[in-house]
């Protein structure tokens, strides 16, 4: 078989295989293989005729062709052929002063006809492009207004193409299939271009007048099917591709040949099926050609094509084929994943030091790599208390260093990568860096402060002495992260290193400089602090009756305390709660802490103090004492101004998927309603907490923590909006049944709020902005999801919001153009959002165009959220004094 490659000047890419261009390959004995015809885009000067929707040419002026018109041509061969443009930019190729037929009559049913091109589909535009196979019967002539089959191309936003097969009845043979899916995401890589080999058989062994049709996507068997057709259409006679599109795509190195004789072995295996090799060694080159630079992992890749290209030149049977083409796949998912992880930096979610942690992080909920796809992040870490899972930072007592795991999952496939991240989080207090220490240095101790700390990474095999002055003085040994600290309150000098206190002596007389001497300290710093005992998180509340509230009321009691312990060395302390009543003291209660806390534990200390009928005037403290008898303080008093509280702040809950989530300025103009819907309320009144998370099912929100998150802070008042759909249709863990294992999911969302006083309430999932042919489908692209979440609201007598329906009307509203406004449609350079600096940054300022049919920009998040916030004021809940409508000003 003579192989043509696609040209450069049309790849766009130094690929060429010049020593490989006219690669023979062997087949099974017996028979032979010929090829009927072959061309490439070079060859010019073909003819164009009109033909109509039918197929059936039309009268008009025939007109001349070149290779700019991004069109495929067919030089001399076997048959002349001329091209037919007409109906929305279609094309169909038929043949003229055939010197042979295409069928060998002698050969009889072991007739095969195949075409073999490459393809790449417009990727500027969701409209189909349909390429199809002409029949001709026995007598020669050419049936236009028929095809033995026909394929229809759809390409997504995402860059995933669509394959339909239909037969040439119009039903599908081969239902939408995602070539990503089926090929790997490679495929999303705009200079990808397909290579499809179709393998017609007319006729079965016994000369029944049946077809057999095989097809081949890069390689891999995509339908193998037979049918019933209609006698007079024996051979392949012609082929066309029309589009709806602007341009039908490239089309390149077109073949169309038969075999003669058998194309099997005895158990069945194909010989020498080369596209498979063929495509890994293209998709290995498009890949490499997208990387930002050259590295060990560019030059890896590299070698592995090369070695590719050689062994291709030797393939004699199927089996090595198969080996080459998998060797190089592997290779490239080793090099795509590598890559992915060896791009994803601390400076991606944090812009502090990676050492010298002191605020909460921002975590990404998305990463999208130069090597194309969309990954969604999710975190662990080693020490939750100290950094959440959500990015939340709790400074500890001593300086620790967290290891963060980062989890991508690509939303195609579900593949998973890890990436550890080591980082330092300083202890509680002010921080002065002090850089890097080498040799013998003094630096003046900082006044005040109950707890003074110096800490940093000592380097090498030299040992460092640090000494506070006199006989307060440790040795640190070994090479590593460690902290010194003078606790001025229990009068200790306490050496830290690696999670454990390695030595611990008395404080001898008054501190004086700081002195380091010996070995060297990289990242060094001085931290003092003020907390030392307890600190309160937050009272509760009871009304008169006894129920539990979360806000106080007339008349009613405080019961008690969230108590934070901040030193691991108190075991017991008086804690005095006193109420005052528009300054006069009111109430006391007494209570006992008899326990031991960790430093940054928390835990419920009860009592019960009066609160007087009228609260605005009423004040709480609480004084923390080392006994009632000697009332010396061992912690700031506490006190609580109840008139700043009385209208409660509820707080709404957002859990959901990437519709809902937040963004940062790098994904701008990209926004989740849940991240507009604040704008819609009294922000000192209301807070909207989203935990909405990309990629998530009702599923894998509640598998990775997420749910117990916000079930660890909801109070009784707040809210909890629910909005799953889009991601539980997905396969692998993902994945719930709408009628059954969803509804068990989204149950416990609901109870949960419930059991914690808190209001829950469903929402239906925002539609897809599907079109095909120009006819929105309505959203039928969520299946059942929507019923089913109306069903269980029923079923659980909670509030809906039917998100679904709004956004299914909006759509149809605005029409195919208009909607994209609220759906992610961006161009480069997009004028609407060049005024805003994050557009410079974003990520999508960077790709050529962004098409999205399920996320929004900041517009339509705004409208969408509009709708929810409305219908919570509908619901005359506690947030209708707080809602603040508005009209989202359209880009």
């Amino acid at each position: 078989m003579n192989l043509k490659f696609k040209k450069p000047a049309v790849l766009l890419l130094a690929f060429v295989f010049s020593a490989i261009s006219l690669c023979t390959v062997g087949f099974a004995e017996g028979g032979s293989y010929r090829e009927l015809f072959s061309g490439t885009a070079e060859q010019n000067n073909f003819l164009f005729a009109p033909f109509n929707q039918t197929g059936a040419t039309v009268d008009g002026e025939k007109t001349s062709n070149t290779s700019g018109d991004k069109a495929f041509g067919i030089g001399d061969s076997y048959y002349q052929m001329e091209m037919h443009a007409g109906y929305r930019d279609g094309m169909v190729m038929t043949f003229d002063n055939k010197s042979e037929s295409l069928q060998d009559t002698s050969a009889g049913a072991g007739y095969t006809a195949e075409v073999a091109f490459d393809f790449r589909p417009d990727r500027t535009t969701d409209k189909p492009t349909k390429i199809r196979l002409y029949p001709a019967d026995k007598s020669g002539t050419v049936h236009l207004g028929n095809r033995i089959v026909h394929l229809t191309f759809i390409t997504q936003p995402d860059g995933a193409t669509k394959l339909t097969v239909y037969d040439r009845s119009g039903s599908a043979i081969l239902g939408e299939v995602n070539l990503s899916d089926v090929l790997g995401d490679y495929t999303k890589n705009p200079e990808h271009f397909f290579r499809i080999r179709a393998v017609f058989n007319p006729t079965d062994a016994s000369g029944s007048l049946t077809r057999s049709f095989k097809l081949f996507v890069d390689g891999k068997l995509c339908l193998d099917t037979t049918y019933v057709d209609n006698a007079k259409e024996w051979r392949i006679a012609g082929f066309g591709i029309q589009s709806e599109a602007e341009y039908f795509g490239d089309l390149d190195n077109l073949t169309m040949c038969d075999y003669i004789g058998q194309r099997t072995d005895a158990d069945g295996t194909e010989h020498i099926n080369d596209d498979r090799a063929v495509s890994a060694i293209r998709c290995a080159s498009i890949l490499l050609s997208g990387a930002a630079e050259e590295n060990e992992l560019t030059q890896k890749l590299r070698t592995a094509i090369s070695e590719a290209k050689e062994a291709y030149q030797s393939m004699t049977v199927q089996d090595d084929c198969d080996k080459l083409a998998e060797t190089l796949e592997e290779e490239m998912k080793t090099y795509s994943n590598e890559d992915i992880l060896r791009n994803l930096v601390f400076s991606d979610f944090t812009d502090e030091d990676a050492e010298m942690i002191t605020k909460d992080l921002s975590l990404p909920a998305n990463y999208m790599p130069a090597t194309g796809g969309v990954f969604d992040c999710s975190f662990l870490s080693d020490k939750p208390e100290i950094i959440a899972r959500t990015g939340e930072v709790t400074r500890p007592k001593y300086n620790e260093t967290v290891t963060l795991t980062a989890k991508l999952t690509r939303d195609t496939d579900g593949a998973a990568l890890e990436k550890k991240f080591t980082v330092r989080v300083l202890a509680d207090g002010d921080v002065t860096p002090l850089g890097t220490i080498a040799g013998d240095k003094t630096v003046p101790l900082p006044t005040g402060g109950k707890r003074i700390l110096f800490g940093g990474i000592a380097e090498g095999d030299a040992s460092v002495s640090i000494s506070f002055g006199g006989a307060n003085t440790v040795t640190v040994e070994n090479a590593g992260e460690f902290s010194v600290i003078a606790n001025l309150q229990t009068e200790e000098l306490i050496l830290y290193s690696a999670g454990t206190v390695l030595e611990t002596k008395l404080l001898e007389g008054d501190l004086q400089a700081l002195s380091i001497s010996g070995g060297t300290v990289n990242n060094s710093v001085l931290i003092k602090t003020d907390n030392y005992g307890y600190t309160v998180k937050n009272l509760l509340f009871a009304t008169s009756d006894g129920q539990p509230r979360s806000i106080p009321v007339s008349g009613g009691t405080v019961t008690g305390a969230e108590i934070v312990c901040k030193d691991d060395t108190i075991e017991s302390a008086e804690v005095l709660a006193a109420v005052y009543d528009n300054g006069v003291l009111y109430d006391t209660k007494a209570a006992s802490i008899t326990k031991s806390a960790g430093y940054n534990e928390t835990f419920t200390l009860e009592f019960g103090a009066s609160l007087p009928e009228n609260i605005e005037t009423a004040v709480v403290k609480l004084f923390f004492l080392n006994s009632l008898a000697s009332l010396k303080p061992i912690a700031p008093e506490f006190s609580y101004v109840v008139s700043e509280e009385v209208n409660f702040n509820p707080v709404i809950y957002v859990a959901g998927d990437s519709t809902a989530c937040n963004y940062s300025d790098s994904f701008f103009p990209q926004t989740g309603w849940g991240q507009a819907l604040g704008g819609y309320f009294d922000q000192s009144k209301v807070t909207v907490s989203n935990h909405a998370m990309g990629g998530r099912s009702s599923k894998s929100f509640i598998d990775e923590g997420r749910l117990d998150t916000i079930f660890s802070a909801i109070k009784p008042g707040d809210y909890l909006l629910i909005q799953f759909g889009h991601n539980d249709q997905k396969d692998g863990d993902l994945h719930t049944d709408a009628d059954t294992t969803y509804k068990t999911y989204m149950t416990k969302y609901v109870e949960g709020a419930k059991e914690r006083g808190a209001i829950p309430i469903i929402l239906t999932s925002v539609t897809r902005r599907i079109y095909n042919n120009g006819i929105y489908d309505n959203g039928n692209s969520l299946g059942k999801y929507p019923q089913a979440a109306r069903e269980l609201a029923a079923d659980l007598s909670v509030p809906l919001i039917d998100m679904f329906n709004f956004s299914v009307d909006l759509v149809n509203t605005l029409g195919e153009e208009d909607s994209k406004d609220i759906f992610l449609f961006i161009n480069p350079n997009d004028p609407r959002f060049t005024g805003d600096e994050r557009f410079t940054q974003s990520r999508y300022n960077k790709n050529e165009a962004t098409e999205d049919n399920s996320h929004f920009q900041y517009y339509g998040a705004e409208v969408l959220a509009g709708f929810v916030a409305q219908e919570l004021d509908n619901l005359n809940l506690s947030l209708s004094p707080y809602y603040r409508p508005y009209t989202p000003v359209k880009p």
